[in-house]
């Protein structure tokens, strides 16, 4: 009998374990995500910012 709620509580305490992995690394690859459309949409706003200028050497 001890051995089976050992066994229960082993499987509970395991199955939270990787719960909480598993919502880490989603986390983590959310935040990254999240990161990888930051910097393109940067990187945008800069290319039109640059189209705008269109400054040449030659200017001056």
């Amino acid at each position: 009998m001890i051995t089976l709620v050992c066994v229960i509580w082993s499987v509970i305490g395991v199955g939270i374990i990787v719960l909480s992995l598993f919502t880490a690394i989603s986390n983590a690859i959310t935040e990254a995500k999240n990161k990888d459309d930051d910097i393109i949409s940067l990187k945008r706003r800069l290319f039109k910012i640059e189209s705008k200028l269109d400054v040449d050497c030659d200017d001056y």
